[in-house]
């Protein structure tokens, strides 16, 4: 949803639930789709760019940094910067886990089968 244009005011601006949602989606998908949701929220590159300007001072938010996800002296282009890397660093740990419960999971298939684990359960104790 497009935020409304118009005279700037205090609430503009404010951390929303719906902001909540843009920004968790931006830093799922970083770099350019970021950057097409974060614009396309604001209704554009200038708005957008405001809005940055308005928001990458708020106060610090819990373990991930700032609420925007942004470094203390990092441009409008070095954030979407900063999230692209974060999403390729997070895919990457993801792509080694995969490849860890397939590995985890052929060393399981591979194992001979016990013969007395079978006896217990066809004799139901």
């Amino acid at each position: 949803m497009i935020r409304r244009r118009g005279v700037p005011t205090r609430r503009r601006y404010a951390v929303t639930i719906e902001l909540g949602c843009v920004l968790a989606n931006m830093h799922v998908r970083g770099g350019d789709c970021a950057r097409a949701v974060w614009e396309r929220f604001w209704g554009g590159p200038d708005e957008g760019r405001e809005a940055y300007a308005a928001l990458r001072d708020l106060p610090r938010h819990p373990p991930p940094g700032t609420q925007l996800g942004n470094g203390p002296a990092d441009t409008y282009a070095q954030w979407f910067e900063r999230l692209a890397r974060r999403a390729n660093e997070h895919e990457a740990q993801m792509a080694a886990y995969r490849q860890t419960l397939a590995e985890r999971n052929d060393d399981v298939m591979d194992e001979d089968p016990d013969p007395d684990d079978d006896a217990v359960l066809e004799s139901g104790r």
